[in-house]
């Protein structure tokens, strides 16, 4: 397979996430607390949920 070829099948990163108020790059920071949240200059501030990488178990379904 020629490099060319192996190049398409890499996914671009698309960067950091964007603000929902005003879609400017969000910056991302911790509090004295150590929990680390995401900041805009426009004012917008949020913490950032932490993922466990468990999923959720299937609600209503059987097992088997």
């Amino acid at each position: 397979m020629s490099r060319a070829a192996e190049r398409l099948k890499l996914v671009i990163d698309g960067g950091p996430p964007r603000c929902p108020a005003c879609n400017n790059w969000l910056e991302f920071g911790t509090d004295r607390q150590g929990q680390t949240m995401a900041h805009c200059p426009c004012g917008y501030k949020a913490y950032v949920e932490r993922r466990t990488g468990k999923r959720e178990p299937k609600a209503g379904g059987s097992e088997g």
